[in-house]
């Protein structure tokens, strides 16, 4: 019972917390069917639903299989505490693939929906936007390229060498990194252009004599930066908590509290977003 409690409480706060988001998305979708014009938003938003439900689902799946060593019957001290856990994390392969390419997806969309904000308010600045869409392409190239270095790293045959093993990881430390490095850098570009914004739009309703902050269209961009802040905080923590997780060894920390945290924090990604 001691393996189930630093995580077990962690589920109980993600489930009701994904059932907010149930009703939340099924209204957005509601709206978004019936105007022929949003069909991608409406892929969009099932997109987000279906891999925010594959990270809870395929998370939960892999602490299942790293616990069922516990089950397994023992003669003496054959097999041994490792060797069980071990065949454990054999069996939980498929999951954490799947978990770590729905992971991948959240993060991507997290900062798409970053990225399209500051780009429909400039629009008509062809530089800004090249400058947004290289930076989007370079997160989902290094997205993918971390996806991919991750499932051959799992794939790969367990007799290896401990220093092949020290380096991919190495490795797919680095890609997760520079992917966080990015995905902040993206967030801090889109949330200083969308600032820019509403400050030359504050100073045009001053020559108007008007006050801004009546304006719905100055508001929303406030609740545009702030939410900016709020997703560089998350980011920071969603750093933390990659490098923490992907350099630390599965055999020690798959089952600890952190390693789950930090699917939370992905799986909520795009919220915060």
């Amino acid at each position: 019972m001691k393996l189930l409690t630093p995580w077990v409480p962690w589920l109980i706060v993600v489930w009701p917390t994904k059932g907010i988001f149930v009703p939340i998305f099924y209204q957005s979708l509601s709206i978004t069917r019936c105007h022929p014009q949003k069909k991608y938003r409406f892929a969009f938003h099932c997109l987000l639903m279906i891999s925010s439900t594959g990270v809870i689902v395929c998370m939960i799946g892999v602490y299942l299989q790293y616990l069922s060593f516990a089950r397994t019957p023992i003669h003496g001290n054959v097999p041994s505490w490792k060797q069980r856990l071990a065949s454990s994390v054999v069996s939980a392969t498929p999951y954490l693939v799947a978990l770590d390419w729905c992971t991948m997806t959240n993060l991507f969309i997290g900062d798409a929906i970053i990225a399209w904000r500051a780009y429909i308010l400039w629009s008509h600045s062809i530089a800004v936007r090249s400058l947004l869409c290289i930076l989007l392409a370079g997160s989902a190239g290094v997205y993918l390229y971390f996806g991919i270095d991750f499932a051959m790293g799992v794939f790969s045959d367990s007799s290896e060498s401990n220093g092949k093993e020290a380096s991919n990881t190495m490795s797919a430390t680095a890609a997760a990194g520079f992917a966080v490095f990015l995905s902040f850098g993206l967030n801090f570009c889109s949330t200083s252009l969308i600032l820019v914004r509403a400050w030359q739009f504050r100073q045009s309703m001053k020559e108007l004599f008007l006050q801004s902050n009546r304006s719905l269209a100055y508001q929303i961009l406030l609740l545009f930066i702030e939410c900016g802040f709020l997703f560089g905080a998350y980011q920071l923590a969603t750093g933390i908590l990659t490098v923490s997780s992907t350099a630390s060894d599965p055999t020690s920390s798959s089952i600890s509290s952190r390693g789950l945290i930090y699917f939370v924090f992905t799986g909520m990604h795009p919220f915060i977003a």
